[in-house]
């Protein structure tokens, strides 16, 4: 009786070879097209994302599984790999998509990833393991000389244009800043005193996060401003209004 009792119970570790033979089992009959549809249909809805957002991710889902087929020869979930993963990540640099576009397609596969680990069709959490690429900072594009004069040209008729055009270019300010600006932030020098035609000063207001500051003007900016000045109304505090 002690022998057939003995035999009739499970050992702990004949219970986890159970379960790690369910989950081989699991992982060698799910493809990666049935995981795929089993995240749109079953997780996807659950979190209540938007549908911008929504479509973003099964777009990048989509390109990550035709990447893993066509490219790294993995059909199913259990053939996945993070050094697969890595360089798919490092394609989409390849391809040239932006910083920011390669940070949210990593987003988005790991969110596909736990959920392949959450329902024990993977062995490792590659979610954890996936590092996310740097977006970076885009580099600043400068205008060329030609641009500079076309721009210039098509403001020639337009004092207002032509002056919102040469500060922002002469001094850098934000667009932000630019609304921000009323006349009694500008002091430009008198138009009769030629030597000083580049000492003009306006006072920029970063916004409740920053600190005001003043920034010269070169002559562009002063000459642009002064011929802005003689036809804009004087009822009006904003410096550019519409």
């Amino acid at each position: 009786m002690a022998k057939a009792a003995s035999a009739g119970r499970k050992s702990p570790s004949s219970t986890y070879l159970s379960t790690d033979a369910r989950i081989a089992e699991a992982m060698g009959e799910t493809t990666l097209r049935q995981a795929q549809e089993k995240y749109q249909s079953v997780y996807l809805p659950a979190r209540n994302l938007a549908a911008r957002t929504r479509r973003e991710y099964l777009d990048d889902l989509q390109d990550l599984v035709g990447f893993l087929e066509d490219k790294a020869g993995i059909q199913r979930v259990g053939e996945l790999r993070l050094a697969a993963l890595e360089r798919f990540l490092a394609q989409l640099e390849e391809r040239g998509l932006a910083g920011s576009t390669r940070k949210r397609k990593a987003v988005s596969i790991r969110s596909f990833l736990s959920f392949l680990y959450r329902q024990e069709l993977i062995v490792s959490d590659l979610a954890r393991q996936l590092i996310p690429p740097f977006a970076g900072s885009p580099t600043p594009r400068f205008l060329t000389q030609a641009e500079y004069q076309r721009l210039q040209q098509a403001c020639r008729d337009k004092p207002r244009d032509s002056a919102i055009i040469e500060l922002l270019l002469q001094t850098g300010i934000r667009l932000s800043e630019l609304n921000r600006l009323t006349i009694d932030d500008l002091d430009l020098p008198q138009e009769s005193d030629s030597d000083k035609l580049d000492s003009g000063i306006i006072r920029v207001n970063g916004g409740c996060s920053r600190k005001s500051r003043a920034v010269p003007l070169n002559t562009k900016a002063c000459v642009a401003l002064s011929n802005y000045l003689k036809v804009r109304p004087r009822a009006y505090q904003v410096l550019f209004f519409k």
